[in-house]
């Protein structure tokens, strides 16, 4: 594991949108004082440049390769996220059929997803009461990454 200690003042190394401009935090170009007073706190701000930053600095770092970079949904599913990564190329790693219907939703392709092997059990065993379990398995079909039998 590489640890890279870079102080706050050196810009070269400013990997993120948010900053301080007199006295206040922004993100990108919005002052998040604005925004604490328009919603209320706690309110979730995500920048948008930085993720996509973040995700073209990975993917041109492996652009000599053949690759997929598949995003964990379960490390935050907001929509608003998944929607912007789909329409930076990533693939999608989800472990529930709830994460395959919120990435459809935002603009997802299930062929660009991988999908944890307990997901099929959690299926298989709700296929009864669930009127989508046809629907995903298909889904399924297409790449299925097995942890644990």
């Amino acid at each position: 594991m590489l640890y890279l200690h870079v102080h706050p003042s050196d810009r070269r190394y400013n990997m993120h949108s948010f900053h301080y401009r007199d006295g206040h935090l922004y993100c990108e170009d919005v002052d998040l004082t604005r925004v604490a007073t328009e919603f209320g706190t706690p309110t979730y701000v995500y920048s948008a440049g930085t993720i996509l930053d973040h995700y073209t600095r990975l993917d041109a770092a492996l652009a000599p390769l053949d690759h997929l970079i598949c995003y964990a949904v379960k490390a935050n599913s907001n929509r608003a996220i998944l929607n912007l990564l789909v329409g930076a190329g990533a693939g999608f790693d989800i472990v529930s059929g709830g994460e395959l219907f919120r990435l459809i939703a935002a603009g997802g392709d299930p062929a660009k997803c991988t999908f944890a092997g307990t997901i099929s059990i959690a299926i298989a065993s709700d296929s009864r009461s669930n009127p989508h379990v046809p629907q995903i398995m298909t889904m399924l079909m297409s790449r299925l990454a097995i942890g644990s039998m």
